[in-house]
């Protein structure tokens, strides 16, 4: 008796090699593709807020040298949207990395960068602002 070949969901189906072979892998597993995610450089708040929402990747990076995780031109390649959180950050952003920037959609929030950490007041204004940054 032959049996038929068990569908496991694979983890890292979309690194098969052909598009054919991808379309029909997705469709076995009941998704679809080509998986449609917004990629988006934001601060450590914000990344927490926005990395557990499906279709968005986020990234966090700051602008300064001494920043924990310094903005790299890799990062600047990957991002999709770009929020800064204050005019500074952004005129940091555009004097190191302009050529970089020039097709790449980039948003000021305009919110002093002084909160802390998941500070409920910063949530609020970040999901408020980015949702209609993001729709428009």
């Amino acid at each position: 008796m032959v049996r038929p070949l068990e569908c496991k969901p694979e983890k890292h189906w979309k690194l098969m090699y052909t598009r054919a072979a991808k379309l029909y892998r997705a469709h076995q597993l009941g998704m679809s593709y080509p998986i449609r995610t917004t990629r988006q450089l934001l601060g450590p708040t914000a990344e927490a807020i926005w990395r557990r929402r499906p279709g968005f990747n986020a990234r966090s990076a700051g602008t300064s040298p001494n920043a924990r995780k310094p903005i790299s031109p890799a990062d600047i390649r990957w991002a999709d949207v770009i929020f800064v959180m204050e005019g500074k950050h952004l005129n940091r952003l555009q004097a190191e990395y302009a050529r970089l920037l020039e097709h790449k959609r980039l948003h000021s929030l305009d919110i002093p960068d002084d909160y802390r950490y998941m500070d409920p007041e910063l949530v609020g204004m970040l999901e408020d602002i980015v949702t209609s940054c993001l729709t428009t």
